[in-house]
């Protein structure tokens, strides 16, 4: 496994960082890593604790851009792509699976030999990270879990309805034809900030063909159906990583958070502090990403007062 490092310009020397993803926007360093599945797009900035970011489906790393703008004082903050996602690539033999993704995380940790890391999980980022940091839970000393989950959905069935809406065939001809999920994220999702033109112009060019827009989707598809990996999620946090500090927070009118998820993971983890984000859905990291990174300082000062 080798690191390829790349400048961040707004056209990219070789063409690896397209000219829509403007230093403007996203004014971090792109650096590429090769794994045995897979060649990872990732930003790694700042100095201090580690601070990993796992993006949801319809998005990729250029999600936590005011995290890593603002929380580089403090952490190093590091934030990839999924394979099929933003800038990173699967190889041939890459099945795009919930297993593949948390193993691809693992590999990348393990890659860059990353420790005492801080990890930062949002939507399908819960099941991918939860399950590589249940891998080899030695190097994680902390959670911050937003808007996610990393149990079995058995006991959810609106939840499992929700998914199987929008994995369904008549909304996958309609987010193949009008990239329909980044819009909503850019335009709808935020509740309290509204992104620029050039920001909302990134998600869209995010997922410019239908592949790439039936890859969020097929991600996506695997929460709705891989139940018998999400109970080995969970399984594995019970196991090895139950007595981690965590910090839960949610936006205040997210399903999931009316689905009662924050309360499952209040009874996994003992050591948690949990934050409801007023006025916000599933995305309050770009509705009010000030709120979410005041409360990310405010728990990390207490840990480290402890």
């Amino acid at each position: 496994m080798t690191l390829v490092l790349t400048d961040v310009t707004e056209t990219d020397q070789g063409g690896t960082r397209p000219a829509w993803l403007t230093s403007t926007v996203f004014p971090f360093q792109s650096r590429f890593i090769e794994l045995d599945a897979a060649r990872i797009h990732y930003v790694d900035e700042g100095q201090g604790p580690v601070l990993l970011f796992l993006h949801p489906a319809p998005a990729s790393s250029f999600l936590f851009r005011e995290f890593i703008r603002r929380l580089r004082s403090r952490f190093r903050c590091i934030a990839l792509d999924y394979p099929g996602f933003g800038l990173s690539e699967g190889k041939s033999g890459f099945s795009f699976t919930l297993p593949e993704y948390a193993a691809v995380v693992r590999d990348f940790v393990q890659t860059l030999d990353l420790t005492d890391i801080i990890l930062f999980v949002h939507d399908s980022g819960g099941p991918i990270g939860l399950g590589a940091a249940r891998q080899a839970p030695n190097r994680y000393k902390a959670l911050i879990i937003t808007d996610t989950f990393a149990f079995p959905l058995t006991s959810y069935p609106f939840m499992r309805g929700m998914l199987r809406c929008v994995t369904s065939r008549p909304f996958r001809f309609l987010n193949r034809r009008f990239n329909l999920m980044p819009r909503v994220v850019a335009t709808l999702a935020p509740v309290h900030r509204r992104l620029s033109r050039e920001e909302r112009a990134v998600y869209r060019q995010l997922f410019p063909t239908p592949e790439s827009r039936d890859r969020m989707l097929d991600l996506m598809y695997q929460l709705l159906t891989q139940q018998q990996y999400l109970q080995q999620v969970e399984e594995g946090i019970q196991q090895h990583l139950r007595d981690l500090p965590v910090l839960l927070m949610y936006g205040q009118f997210d399903p999931a958070r009316l689905a009662g998820w924050p309360r499952r993971f209040e009874e996994l983890f003992p050591q948690h502090r949990t934050r409801i984000i007023p006025g916000e859905g599933h995305f309050p990291h770009e509705g009010s990403p000030a709120r979410m990174i005041a409360e990310i300082l405010d728990w990390y000062d207490a840990l480290e007062s402890n």
